[in-house]
This record gives C-alpha cells, sequence and structure tokens, in this order.
C-alpha cells in the first residue's frame, strides 16, 4: 500500500505533531532528493573520474604555462585551488562535483606542501610536517568533503609519526596515540556533528 506524503501529513496523530511549514519543508526536501542520486553507477564512475581529469588537466596547464614557477605562485595557487574546493563542496552534491572537490582539494594541499621549499632543497619531514599540519587546521573544516577530511588527518598522523622516528622522540608516540584516541572518542560520542563542519 503506497501512501502519498500529503496523506500522511493529514493523519491525526501526524497533523498535531507538524506546522505547515514544517509540511513545506518536507516538500521540498523530498523534491531536492528526488533530483539527485538518479544516474546508473556507471554514469556517476565516469563523471567522478572526468572530475579527476578535470583537475589533472588544470594542474597540467599550470604547470606547462609556467604559472608555477616560483614558491609564492604555488602557495598563491595552491590557497587558490582550497578555496575552489571550499566553494564548491558547499554546493548540491552531485558524483562529480563531489570528485572535483576532493582533487582540488588535494592538488592545492600539495602545492601548498611543496611551496615550502622555497630553495629548491629536498624537503625534511618537519617541514612537511608543519605545512601539512597548517593546511589541515584551515582546510579541515571548511571543505565538506568526507574522504578529504579522513585522508588528510590520517597523512597528518603518518607524518607525525615519521617525525617522531626520525627524531628519535619515541615518547612522543605515546602523545600521539593519546591525542589519537581523544579525538576518536570525542567524534563517536558526539550526538551531532559541530555546526562548523557542516
Amino acid at each position: 500500500m503506497n501512501i502519498s506524503l500529503h496523506d500522511l501529513c493529514a493523519t491525526p496523530g501526524i497533523r498535531e505533531l507538524i506546522c505547515p511549514e514544517t509540511e513545506a519543508r518536507i516538500h521540498s526536501a523530498m523534491k531536492n532528493d528526488a533530483g539527485t542520486g538518479n544516474e546508473p553507477l556507471v554514469i556517476r564512475i565516469l563523471l567522478g573520474v572526468g572530475a579527476w581529469f578535470a583537475a589533472f588537466f588544470l594542474l597540467g596547464f599550470l604547470c606547462t604555462s609556467q604559472f608555477l614557477g616560483s614558491s609564492t605562485a604555488m602557495a598563491v595557487w595552491g590557497i587558490m585551488l582550497l578555496g575552489a574546493a571550499a566553494l564548491f563542496s558547499r554546493t548540491q552534491p552531485t558524483p562529480f562535483l563531489t570528485q572535483f572537490v576532493l582533487a582540488l582539494a588535494f592538488a592545492g594541499n600539495v602545492l601548498i606542501i611543496f611551496a615550502t621549499d622555497s630553495q629548491g632543497r629536498s624537503l625534511d619531514i618537519a617541514s612537511l610536517l608543519t605545512a601539512h599540519a597548517t593546511v589541515c587546521l584551515v582546510a579541515y573544516p571548511l571543505i565538506n568533503n568526507v574522504i578529504y577530511r579522513f585522508v588528510a588527518p590520517l597523512l597528518l598522523a603518518v607524518l607525525a609519526g615519521d617525525w617522531i622516528v626520525s627524531e628519535k622522540l619515541y615518547p612522543a608516540i605515546h602523545i600521539m596515540v593519546a591525542v589519537s584516541i581523544l579525538l576518536t572518542v570525542m567524534l563517536l560520542v558526539r550526538r551531532q556533528p559541530c555546526a562548523l563542519l557542516r
């Protein structure tokens, strides 16, 4: 038996619980949800692959056109790519935009990290860790992408572990594990996401 949303909202038990404004919001939300996610799996995969190709072609264009000639230019373009990722991540999610945001965020992150190599020398782990930690602190709340929010802190933990081992600061591993456990418990116990992270 199928029942329409209007009939469901008109039933006596439900009618007392919701007001007309809430019913209108439910109708508009259902209309928006009905328009997204109807593509077949193959189309969604192709849209995702297309988004990654678009990001790679953008980076290729930047590299070949000498826009990334200096560390300052790399930092500026990295910030612009992260800003574009943050902006696009707040729009209506589609398979193309979701993957494009992810590719832009990773590209911007990498550009900012390598912009710290100002003298052309090879990067040491401490400067990589500092650059990536700074990018994570700024970009994590702004970029609304689950994969980026998982991979960026994971890479930060890997870099921190590598730095601890290379500097032979073995007691600091206990601090890193304690902070990781504390953050995990805070995320698991929290009932609703922070408004800043939505």
